[in-house]
Order: C-alpha cells, then structure tokens, then sequence
C-alpha cells in the first residue's frame, strides 16, 4: 500500500536555469517527485531518507528498484511470510496530511511520521518508531525545491495527523496526534507558539479575519486509524472525547 495518492502541487520551479510549470506530488515512502505540467515529462526525485524499500531511482526516467527483500515471494505469500522492519509502514511516512508550500522560496513544509513495521502472517501490525533513531514518530521537513536540498528538520514525540497551514506571516501551524497545536517559524522550525488541546489533531487547520481581526481553527477528534496502530506509544493518551472545534485569535 506503499501509493502515490495525496495532493499534487503545481508550482513554477527553476530547473537546469529555465522556470519550468511542473507537478510535484509525494508518495508514501516520502519520495517527492516533479513532471512537467504540460507534458508529464519526469524532472527529478528527492528521497528524504525515510525508507528501505526503495533502493535506487533511475535519474532519467523516474524507474525504481526495489530492495530484494521488500518483496516476499509468492510461494510465501499463498503460505505462511515475514517482512521484518519495514520502514515506513503501511500508513506512510506521510499521508493524508498535506504540505504547505511559500512560492516565494520554493520551500516546501512536510509532515512526516518516522515508523516501521514488521509485517507477519497472521499478525495484528504496528507501528514503531525506526530503531536506528531516537524513539520520536513525528517529523516536520521543510525542502527547498529549487535547490533539492533540506533546510530544517524537527523532531518530536507524536507524528502529525493534522494538515500544515502556512502563513504570509511566516507561521507554520502544525497538529499531532499527542494533541499539540503549534505555530513553528518557517525559516527554522524554532516553536514560537504551542497549546495542548483535548484530543488527536486530525483535521485541516484554517485562518480568516473577522472585523480586522485574525483566526485560526482547527478540529480535534479520535486520530482514527493514525492512533489505533500506535499501541506500541503508551505516552501518548487519548481521551474518550468526541469532535471539538477549537478557535484561537491572533494578537494584533
């Protein structure tokens, strides 16, 4: 279940020194990819090293090589199989969450979930945080498009269930599903801002002004499937609450 299918972006983009209208789209494994908008001509990939199954990515065509062993045969399949420590899980490591993306710096803001799986006939999976790593689920990436490069990571207990909202101010608001709302300065990451609410954060945040004045809401709710394959995270507890609608004003 490893897919291709979450928001695609189409954005102008400096490639090989010519402004180019391409669609860039990111798929489970968070490998971010870019086509040309008129012609579907493949332009380039950026793997954020948050997978083992990919193993390489063929820079004129876009073709990918799995690992060996990312693929059980099909003897075990109608039988009996064991994947160990596949990264990332079933659920990706991104999602329905989508990104937010400042034209102005060809910067785009990524939610990620660091996790893996081992996946084993007649097994209830779970997700777990990568070994090699430091026990955190949650990631936020923001990468610069132009330049194909990684200009700030945070890390942090929770993945994010909630979709990123950027600012013309600068402030990048982010939900997690341990029930924290953020605002984050774009150019760093650095929290400027932060409120633990009543539940999992998996929603859309929005802003409006009302009267001069400026808002930002957000839902919170379950997690849904986000939480029930996080057993293995005893930290983090959700209350039996149903959906609230939280609405926050901004200083003047």
């Amino acid at each position: 279940d490893h897919d291709w299918a979450y928001e695609r972006q189409i954005l102008e983009l400096p490639i090989d020194g010519v402004m180019r209208k391409a669609v860039v789209t990111g798929g489970k494994l968070a490998i971010f990819e870019a086509m040309d908008a008129a012609t579907g001509e493949y332009l380039w990939s950026i793997d954020l090293d948050m997978q083992n199954v990919v193993a390489e990515i063929n820079s004129a065509t876009g073709d990918k090589t799995l690992f060996p062993n990312a693929i059980p045969a099909l003897d075990d399949v109608l039988s009996e199989f064991s994947l160990p420590g596949i990264c990332p899980d079933w659920l990706g490591a991104r999602n329905m969450q989508t990104s937010s993306y400042n034209p102005a710096t060809y910067t785009l803001y990524i939610p990620i979930s660091d996790t893996c799986l081992d996946d084993d006939t007649g097994q209830r999976w779970q997700k777990y945080p990568d070994p090699s790593t430091d026990d955190t689920y949650g990631i936020i990436k923001a990468v610069n498009l132009a330049s194909r490069e990684v200009v700030w990571t945070k890390r942090q207990d929770g993945p994010q269930a909630a979709a990123n909202l950027l600012t013309d101010t600068g402030l990048l608001f982010i939900g997690s599903v341990d029930r924290w709302f953020k605002a984050l300065d774009q150019d760093s990451g650095e929290v400027l801002w932060e409120r633990r609410l009543d539940n999992a954060l998996n929603s859309y945040p929005v802003t409006y002004q009302v009267e001069g004045k400026q808002y930002v809401a957000v839902a919170t709710n379950t997690g849904g499937i986000h939480t029930r394959t996080m057993r293995n995270a005893a930290d983090i507890n959700l209350p039996p609450t149903g959906a609230t609608l939280w609405v926050f004003a901004l200083p003047d």
